[in-house]
């Protein structure tokens, strides 16, 4: 009996053994299931985070992109409005420079204009003088002369007073 005993507590001691061993292995199991599940649990984070980051990175593009567009339109639309204003400097540009070149033109006409007005009323003021002396002669010689005494040398005076 004491060796029946001693190999049942052998036994017992044996099945304990095996029972700590299969407790320590099932509970090895289950941490390397734990770490193994929180491993692809944060590889999944992971994916997660970096879809998330890649939808919001692709949102944020699209919306670059929409506004480098929008900068591009106004940039266009500036651009021509220049381009606009740019003809129609050159316009008003070659407007002045013709208008300079009429206003050139009528000061000289204006000038010859006033040179002939000058000459004309030069021309005016010798032949009213030369009227004035003519009848000027006449009419000292009617007054200053008797009419009964006129002779032949004051009629030939007055013909030349009058030509001249």
């Amino acid at each position: 009996m004491e060796a029946f005993r001693t190999k049942s507590e052998s036994y017992r001691a044996k099945l304990q053994a095996a029972e700590i061993e299969k407790v320590k292995i099932s509970r090895a199991e289950a941490l390397r299931t734990y770490y193994s599940f929180l491993r692809s649990h944060s590889i999944l984070l992971s994916v997660l985070s970096v879809r998330q980051s890649m939808t919001d990175t692709g949102r944020a593009q699209s919306t670059l992109i929409a506004e480098r567009d929008s900068a591009e339109d106004r940039l266009n639309a500036a651009e021509a409005t220049m381009r606009e204003y740019e003809l129609r400097l050159e316009e008003g540009s070659r407007e002045f420079t013709d208008m300079g070149v009429l206003r050139q033109r009528i000061s000289e006409e204006m000038e010859d204009e006033r040179k002939q007005y000058q000459k004309d009323l030069a021309d005016r003021d010798f032949t009213a003088d030369q009227t004035r002396k003519k009848y000027q002669g006449i009419a000292f010689f009617y007054i200053h002369i008797p009419r009964n005494n006129m002779s032949f040398s004051y009629t030939a005076e007055l013909a030349q007073l009058s030509e001249g």
